[in-house]
């Protein structure tokens, strides 16, 4: 009740109300959204491209033990990441309810959350089975060369994959912070609040 009344004295007064605060919250989960819609459409078209160019070097090369399973671990790691991405996208729950529902804070919050653990967490074991799966899918074509340079390009692939997602991955958790992390906060702070 107190609430309320301080609320139609701010708003009499001109001073803004609770509601901008939850306008903003509002504006900003769905615009992570969209975000999210966005990776999801760029993993569906890139997903079938990766498919065919795979197939497509298989077939220019005899196919072999090697390059069938290194193929296979490439796929399995980009369906891996793909279905994260689709749980969390598809369980997503009506965005123009309520904030004073605890359950919809609760599951925004969980939504929230997941999508930075699928960065922090399900990213890794991706680029681990991306390189993985690289690496034994050529295993039979630079059999012919040298040791030394055989390891040389193994390790090359690996350094630069590696290096290239571990910047990417911290681009992307700083990112989080930034938009996500106040996103959570506010929200936990509406949940201990109601």
């Amino acid at each position: 009740m107190q609430d309320e009344i301080n609320d139609l004295q701010n708003l009499w007064q001109g001073q803004p109300t609770h509601t901008s605060a939850f306008e903003e919250v509002m504006g900003a989960i769905h615009k992570q959204d969209k975000k999210q819609k966005r990776d999801w459409i760029m993993i569906l078209i890139t997903f079938p491209i990766t498919c065919i160019t795979l197939l497509w070097v298989a077939s220019l090369l005899n196919f072999s033990l090697f390059l069938t399973l290194g193929v296979c671990v490439i796929l399995l790691a980009m369906l891996m990441i793909a279905g994260l991405m689709y749980y969390n996208l598809f369980q997503a729950v009506d965005a123009d309810q309520d904030l004073s529902s605890k359950t919809f804070i609760q599951q925004q919050i969980h939504q929230l959350e997941h999508r930075k653990r699928i960065t922090s967490r399900y990213m890794v074991w991706y680029q681990i089975l991306l390189i993985t799966g690289i690496n034994i899918s050529y295993l039979d074509s630079i059999a012919p060369m040298d040791p030394m340079i055989r390891v040389a390009i193994h390790l090359g692939t690996t350094l630069a994959i590696g290096i290239g997602a571990y910047f990417g991955i911290k681009k992307r958790m700083d990112r989080y912070k930034t938009e996500l992390d106040p996103l959570i906060e506010q929200l936990q702070e509406w949940k201990t609040e109601s």
